[in-house]
């Protein structure tokens, strides 16, 4: 919910803070899915925690809040890709904005492969930014819906490399995008997304072939 401090009100009647300011913080989340974030700055305005009257409209019980997180590094749930950014920032009027992503191989391509056990895309991406715009904070908090403005997506280099000497998953069907976005659990609502790469690069290796076969540059 966006009202985080519902017991802190039943004690104190009012609190009022008209700046707060944390730079360069570190913070350490432990737990099932652990996350260590460095070099974080947290600015918030006109936090007024009043028990009086409802200020559950406000993200954080403020009237602006952002914050900003630099050089970040991890690796996905299954272990296989690090992902990672320069520079991200939130702010509470529903912006957010990435800068320098990118995806890695946690592993060489031959390793990837045998613990993978059956065929998949070998996946590298540079230089990506992300900016989105016009988030509805409290439509997601209430109801996990998300709508939002637009979106642009600006990515440098996408490379993609399968190994088809590698067997299919058993009954492998290769579902289109558009399945993935019919399916999704929240309700999702935009008026635009704008999604531009400059060089795209796919390669596969076929069987019985021992060098590459096939490759495209986009």
């Amino acid at each position: 919910k966006l009202n985080l401090y519902s017991k802190i009100k039943d004690v104190v009647e009012i609190t009022d803070i008209n700046q707060i300011k944390l730079n360069n913080l570190s913070v350490d989340i432990k737990g099932d899915n652990p996350l260590s974030l460095k070099k974080m700055n947290l600015q918030s305005t006109g936090l007024i925690i009043d028990k009086n009257s409802d200020n559950s409209g406000k993200l954080l019980s403020s009237e602006s809040f952002s914050f900003e997180i630099s050089d970040v590094k991890e690796k996905t749930k299954d272990g296989f890709y690090y992902y990672a950014f320069d520079k991200m920032n939130f702010s509470s009027k529903g912006n957010i904005t990435f800068k320098g992503l990118s995806l890695t191989p946690a592993y060489p391509v031959k390793e990837f492969n045998k613990r993978k056990v059956y065929q998949d895309d070998y996946i590298t991406i540079d230089n990506a930014d992300c900016s989105i715009r016009g988030i509805d904070l409290k439509r997601f908090f209430d109801t996990e819906e998300i709508k939002l403005s637009y979106a642009n997506i600006n990515i440098g280099n996408i490379d993609i490399y399968r190994n088809n000497t590698y067997p299919l998953p058993p009954n492998f069907i290769m579902d289109l995008p558009q399945k993935d976005l019919r399916e999704m659990k929240q309700k999702f609502v935009t008026d635009s997304i704008n999604i531009t790469c400059k060089k795209l690069i796919y390669t596969e290796l076929t069987p019985p072939a021992s060098c590459v076969t096939a490759s495209r540059i986009y």
